[in-house]
């Protein structure tokens, strides 16, 4: 008799009531702290409920059917119909713990299966053993000195402990079946809850007592949440899918926009190049010059928000850098309000004021500080109509620590910004009152790049504006010092470009038809030609230029692969400056470091292209010839 399936076990001793009971607290216990953390919802986990309500019902059947209804003398029928039950939450226990296993292994190959039929087939089994395990019979073995039941026997006791068995060797198949394509050490925590559940059932049938069983779904219960079904260790591989999900998506928006901006860059760059070729035209009418003005001021606006589109990108995924390189302050800020001086309305005077005591060479990142400055300017100048536009730089320097702390105040008498509307206006994609600005170009990007561009390099701005009257914008920089001599400022010399011979290299017939015209307005004499292998046949041929212009995106041959070929030419060694489009971050370091001569972005017209000139020659690289 004691080789069969007990389930209501002996109470010979109070200890085995206490450890029911104390099993019963343990999950309990676990039932809380999982429902009292944060947790990621998914298949695996709806069946880790069901099986903590289906331990926590086992336990407490038994602990009713053992301790609690003997005491009071309950009928025979009662306590069979409590033995009928816990059988069949028992084996329903198993049953889901196999399914939980399957899943838990699929999850962890990546297979997906037929979730349909799986369940067909499972709840059909499930339900036979319930109709078997109902109807088969239970017989009782009492203890008549203590009034209490030693064990149940009978075909439904051996039922229930061969079904179990059974489907604990098909969890231990699946854990088998899943070790070809994952790591042992994830199958671990799989293998021991499978091997428990086999070890408390063997035991258990050399020695009936129950309190292998309550023990052995506490424990395995224990076993899956500190291990497979931990709520913080799913919330963590959670985050971890989601990380990588979105720098996927954050990887694939930049290349989108890298490619964006490559296509919408050369278009632009006929577009710019060929309107203030009209422009310059004597013999056209006053409507037509006015009409490619126009062109150019809405390209430079299309130009405008590509760039700061792709700023913020790069800020918002966090590749924003900052490279130091030594700067001189004066030269690298008035080409840019020369620039934009042709935007400003007729009304209006734009003029930039340097302090004498700035230091002569300054270390810092000055593309980003040109940035700075072109967004505040540029914002003035959209909601300026009349009056003035003034730009002053100060510093206060310590030469101690060897740091001038810049103060870069623009000013302006346009419309003001409201009080209210002063907290938004570093927001992204936002422009106040849009019933007074709808009309005014831009994508609401430029202050909160200029904003995100101060506070990476250590700086910070402020806004002091009245509605009506007009703005200041005041930024604040720390920036080292370089070199401190006092030299008088002056004009960079100009150099006469007069003979120079130039190489103009690009697969778009529009871009060589502006590039030439540009380079033959400085009375250069220009060679064109459209592909790289072009380019190398010319310099083979024994062909001399002083510069080379090189496009970068070209069939078959590219820039950068024309240009390798090109340095590995024997006595080649003359300067190559590339063209692109491409201005992504440290684009320019990236190209110089190749070995190119300098970098044009796109789209360029005729003042870029003499200042690139002029510092090339200036600086007497050209001496091929």
């Amino acid at each position: 008799m004691t080789n069969e399936l007990g389930v209501l076990g002996s109470i010979e001793s109070n200890k085995y009531l206490v450890f029911s009971i104390v099993s019963f607290i343990v999950v309990c216990l676990l039932m809380f702290a999982y429902y009292s953390k944060k947790r990621v919802v998914t298949k695996t986990s709806k069946l880790f409920v069901v099986l903590m309500y289906l331990s926590f019902m086992n336990i407490g059947c038994e602990i009713i059917g053992n301790f609690i209804l003997p005491l009071f003398n309950t009928k025979e029928i009662v306590i069979r119909i409590f033995a009928h039950i816990y059988l069949i939450l028992l084996q329903t226990f198993v049953a889901h713990m196999v399914m939980y296993t399957d899943r838990v292994c699929n999850d962890l190959t990546g297979k997906k299966r037929s979730e349909k039929v799986e369940k067909i087939l499972f709840y059909t089994f499930v339900g036979t053993s319930w109709i078997v395990l109902s109807i088969a019979p239970v017989e009782l073995v009492w203890n008549d000195s203590h009034n209490q039941i030693l064990f149940i026997t009978g075909l439904c006791s051996k039922y229930a402990f061969w079904y179990c068995v059974s489907y604990l060797f098909c969890a231990v198949y699946c854990v088998l079946r899943s070790q070809v394509s994952v790591k042992m050490k994830e199958l671990i925590p799989i293998y021991f809850y499978c091997l428990i559940g086999l070890a408390v059932g063997f035991f258990y049938r050399y020695n009936n007592s129950f309190i292998f069983l309550s023990f052995g779904l506490s424990l395995i219960l224990f076993t899956m949440y500190l291990t497979v079904q931990n709520p913080d260790l799913h919330l963590v591989e959670n985050l971890n899918v989601q990380k990588e999900t979105a720098d996927r998506a954050n990887a694939a928006k930049s290349n989108f926009l890298s490619s964006m901006s490559h296509e919408i860059r050369t278009p632009l760059n006929a577009i710019v190049g060929l309107s203030e070729e009209i422009m310059l035209e004597e013999d056209l009418p006053d409507a037509v010059k006015e009409d490619a003005s126009d062109m150019v001021s809405a390209s430079k606006t299309l130009l405008e928000i590509i760039n700061n589109i792709m700023d913020i990108n790069k800020i918002e995924s966090g590749k924003m850098e900052v490279i130091l390189e030594p700067y001189n302050i004066r030269d690298e800020l008035r080409p840019i309000i020369q620039e934009l001086v042709s935007q400003v309305s007729s009304k209006v005077s734009l003029s930039i004021n340097f302090a004498e005591d700035i230091p002569y060479t300054l270390l810092g990142d000055k593309n980003h500080l040109k940035t700075i400055i072109r967004n505040l300017v540029t914002n003035s100048i959209k909601f300026t109509k009349e009056g003035h536009i003034n730009v002053n730089i100060k510093c206060i320097n310590n030469f101690v620590t060897n740091e001038s702390y810049l103060m870069i105040s623009v000013e302006d008498t346009g419309e003001g910004i409201r009080s209210e509307d002063i907290q938004t206006l570093f927001d992204k994609y936002r422009k106040v009152d849009v019933r007074r600005d709808n009309t005014i170009s831009g994508a609401g990007l430029g202050l909160a790049i200029t904003k995100s561009l101060l506070e990476l390099m250590g700086g910070s701005i402020n806004v002091q504006s009245q509605f009506g009257i007009g703005s200041i914008f005041v930024a604040q920089l720390p920036q080292k010092i370089a070199e401190t001599k006092d030299e008088e400022e002056s004009i960079p010399d100009t150099i006469d470009f007069s003979g120079k011979s130039i190489l103009l290299v690009d697969d778009n017939s529009i871009n060589l038809k502006i590039g030439k015209r540009i380079l033959e307005s400085f009375n250069m004499t220009v060679t064109d030609c459209q592909s790289g292998q072009d380019c190398i046949n010319l310099i083979r041929q024994g062909k001399k230029y002083d510069v080379i212009f090189l496009d970068m995106m070209m069939p078959n041959l590219t820039g950068l692969d024309t240009f390798a070929i090109l340095s590995k030419t024997e006595g080649f060694n003359t300067p190559v400056m590339i063209i692109t489009a491409d201005e992504s971050f440290g684009a320019e370091e990236k190209y110089l470091n190749e070995g190119f001569a300098d970098y044009v972005p796109k789209p360029f017209n005729k003042e870029v292209m003499y200042r690139k000139l002029n510092k090339l020659f200036k600086n007497g690289r050209s001496d091929t010839k």
